[in-house]
């Protein structure tokens, strides 16, 4: 393929774009917050964890407004 004045200005712009678009995402990546929160066992608790079933969960407790 012979690479004329067209598909070299495609090409650079096409570099240029990726050089933009790459950072950018990393960077999104790191100022918006994330879609879950992953919770991890503490040190300092004492006592057992255990899961909550949903019912638990959903139910609204005595010293809610």
């Amino acid at each position: 393929m012979e690479l004329n004045r067209r598909h070299f200005v495609e090409r650079v712009f096409a570099a240029a774009a990726a050089a933009v678009v790459l950072p950018t995402d990393a960077l999104a990546s790191r100022l918006l917050p994330r879609r879950y929160t992953e919770a991890l066992r503490s040190r300092l608790y004492p006592g057992p964890l255990k899961r909550l079933r949903h019912e638990e969960v959903r139910k609204q407790g005595k010293w809610a407004g």
